[in-house]
């Protein structure tokens, strides 16, 4: 079986760094999660709201509910969305890196396959742009499973599948 390397270079316009350009779509993606941890907090100060605080003792309130799902995560994973649209950025800065940059765009278009800088300005934008769209949508699963697991099961609201739902097709 013949093992096939991956190349990032290839990916990339001559005389741009891809192991730097990699580093930045990490950073991207770290900071996307870190701000997306933001749901935490507000869920905390949500579940501590179901309490009656009486110094040693918590009790919980009776009647209350906590806020929908997709109320209390409201913005906490722009940032994923935010870096995929910045990808399209990454698409425009790569062709006129191969236009104007290295003027390497002459020699593309002498290629035999006339798709290879199509090919090489869209395919890493492209995966990254999947991979902070799928990081986002686990870090919402997983959120809304610490939503159904720690909230008392009385102080949930009605038909939480559907809010998860709802969150997700009205903002895409």
């Amino acid at each position: 079986m013949i093992k096939k390397e991956f190349d990032i270079s290839k990916m990339t316009p001559p005389g741009i760094d891809a192991k730097g350009q990699f580093g930045l779509f990490t950073a991207c993606n770290i900071l996307s999660i870190l701000y997306s941890l933001s749901f935490i907090f507000k869920y905390c100060m949500e579940y501590d709201n179901l309490f009656y605080n009486d110094g040693l003792t918590r009790t919980l309130r009776e009647g209350v509910m906590i806020k929908d799902f997709h109320v209390i995560l409201g913005t906490s994973n722009v940032g994923f969305y935010l870096s995929a649209v910045f990808m399209l950025f990454y698409v425009i800065y790569y062709y006129s890196a191969y236009r104007n940059g290295s003027m390497s765009i002459y020699l593309m278009k002498r290629l035999p396959n006339p798709y290879e800088l199509h090919l090489r300005a869209w395919t890493l934008p492209i995966i990254t742009a999947v991979f902070c769209l799928v990081i986002g949508f686990l870090m919402t699963v997983l959120y809304f499973g610490l939503y159904l697991i720690a909230t008392p099961s009385k102080c949930l609201p009605p038909e939480q599948w559907h809010s998860f739902w709802t969150y997700y097709f009205n903002f895409m």
